[in-house]
């Protein structure tokens, strides 16, 4: 057997014995925002400027304010299902609360948030399209709370720390101001600024980021504030897409090579 047909037979056998799996990423695509003042209604929605993609997931934030009013329900005018992932406030304040849509319908979409009376005020949300995220159980890990007074050190706007389990998630970061004090939101440390509403008035001031966090480890979500005041900080963490086994490649050698 001639020596370019022996290598030929070991690159093969290399083929089949280390397979290298492809791996499907987490990724941004859009994301939109509506917030309002002191007007009262029983919903909050916000359009998407470009149509969203078969198969991606949303994930959603939402803040509104008066106790005892409940997030009744997340809709959107394509018909996807929301999870409601958690809701955090303290008593007689802010709301602040999570959900997505996993393995969506494409197209033009706005999505809302449905209250459980009509009386709602300064109203928030915010939604993220993440493509490449896990289409049977993205979420991984969530937490969120309320600080009435966190400071204004870097990141000390925080969600609390989660761990998640697997390389590669997204990570959505969710915050709104509660207390009616105008202050400055910036990301925290290694996330990117997706939405923000600043203001000098009374409308509700809210800010998202992310990031792709490569290796699975303890993480939150952070932002730092100008003007210290009541923030309510939430966090969803989503799996990528499970590895594919790519196809094995076989060299075949023939008699007298």
């Amino acid at each position: 057997m001639r020596l370019s047909a022996i290598r030929s037979l070991l690159a093969g056998l290399l083929l089949l014995l280390f397979t290298t799996p492809v791996w499907a990423a987490n990724a941004f695509v859009q994301s939109a925002q509506t917030t309002t003042g002191n007007v009262a209604l029983g919903t909050v929605a916000v359009a998407f400027v470009s149509n969203v993609t078969a198969g991606n997931l949303i994930a959603v934030g939402i803040t509104w304010y008066n106790d005892p009013i409940t997030l009744s329900s997340v809709t959107d005018t394509l018909g996807n299902t929301y999870t409601v992932v958690q809701t955090v406030n303290i008593a007689l304040a802010q709301r602040y609360a999570t959900a997505y849509a996993k393995n969506i319908l494409g197209g033009a979409n706005t999505v809302t948030a449905t209250f459980s009376l009509a009386t709602a005020i300064f109203r928030g949300i915010i939604v993220h399209e993440v493509s490449g995220a896990d289409t049977t159980a993205p979420l991984d890990k969530n937490a969120g709370q309320v600080q009435t007074a966190p400071g204004t050190g870097a990141n000390a706007v925080t969600s609390g720390a989660v761990v998640s389990t697997t390389d590669g998630q997204y990570l959505f970061g969710f915050t709104a101001e509660g207390a009616g004090v105008s202050t400055t939101i910036t990301q925290g440390t290694g996330y990117t600024l997706r939405q923000r509403t600043q203001s000098s008035t009374t409308t509700e001031e809210q800010a998202s980021e992310d990031q792709i966090q490569a290796t699975a480890a303890s993480i939150a979500a952070t932002f730092t504030i100008g003007t210290d005041t009541e923030m309510g900080t939430l966090i969803l963490t989503f799996k990528a897409a499970g590895a594919a086994a790519a196809t094995p490649q076989r060299t075949l050698i023939g008699v007298g090579q």
